[in-house]
């Protein structure tokens, strides 16, 4: 993550380039809903001298159940004929939980995400696309752990940013369009041991398992504005046409 700020850097050089060189642009917003992988957690039985009453006696691994997670974004498409660039920004929450022997506990997890997308047309209406994409999370927390003077013992730590790669295939019909994509975390969660309160859940030390984060997305985008650069081989130079209605679908 040392060489993150450079490859942003370099990135942001890259797309501004090639944005003064695209056919036209677009500007939507974007919201709809996600499902999110995480790893296992692993319930350390009465073996392990944590104490008793503890449920069940053995060890067990519990995985977690997907819950319905949402976001909603903005982005900015430059088209290149077939080709397109599409930088996003999106604000993403998340939602999992483990079905312990008493009690069920919920994960939750809030992000921002900014993909950088490159992508074709490979049949009219539909196209695919892949990019990397940078996360900052600013919040993560499990439900029911042990408190110390009104404060969790074991809070979450996590590293605050992580990198990913997303594919996926979005349909679009004039304006509006369907995004179907898939992400996979290249920054790994590590281990975490956490203690929760063991009269709630039966469980009193457990492990949040190594996994690298996958989530599954579906989203309904909206082109807001779409403008075009003037003829690029008429001698007289590049000019906006945005004045044009018939560029703008929003005042058609």
């Amino acid at each position: 993550m040392k060489n993150l700020p450079r490859f942003i850097l370099l990135l942001s050089l890259l797309f501004t380039f090639s944005f003064t060189q695209a056919q036209e642009y677009h500007i939507g917003v974007k919201g709809g809903i996600n499902y999110n992988t995480i790893g296992d957690l692993f319930h350390y039985g009465e073996i392990h001298g944590f104490g008793g009453d503890l449920t069940p006696d053995e060890d067990m691994t519990y995985t977690a159940d997907k819950g319905i997670g949402n976001h909603y974004g903005i982005y900015v498409t430059a088209d290149f004929g077939r080709f397109f660039i599409r930088p996003e920004i999106n604000f993403t929450s998340m939602k999992n939980s483990y079905a312990l022997a008493f009690n069920t506990t919920d994960w939750t997890s809030t992000k921002i995400e900014i993909p950088i997308l490159i992508g074709i047309n490979i049949y009219k209406p539909v196209s695919i696309y892949a990019g990397p994409v940078f996360s900052s999370i600013s919040d993560r927390e499990i439900e029911g752990l042990k408190l110390q003077n009104g404060v969790p013992e074991t809070p979450l730590t996590f590293d605050k940013n992580a990198t990913g790669i997303n594919a996926g295939v979005l349909i679009q019909y004039k304006r509006f369009g369907l995004d179907l994509r898939y992400e996979y975390g290249i920054t790994s969660v590590k281990t975490q041991r956490i203690k929760m309160i063991r009269a709630t859940y039966g469980t009193f030390v457990a492990d949040l398992k190594e996994y690298n984060p996958s989530q599954i997305s579906m989203s309904l985008t909206i082109d807001l504005l779409h403008f075009s650069i003037g003829n690029r081989n008429s001698g007289s130079g590049s000019r906006y046409d945005w004045r044009n209605h018939k560029n703008c679908p929003v005042l058609k």
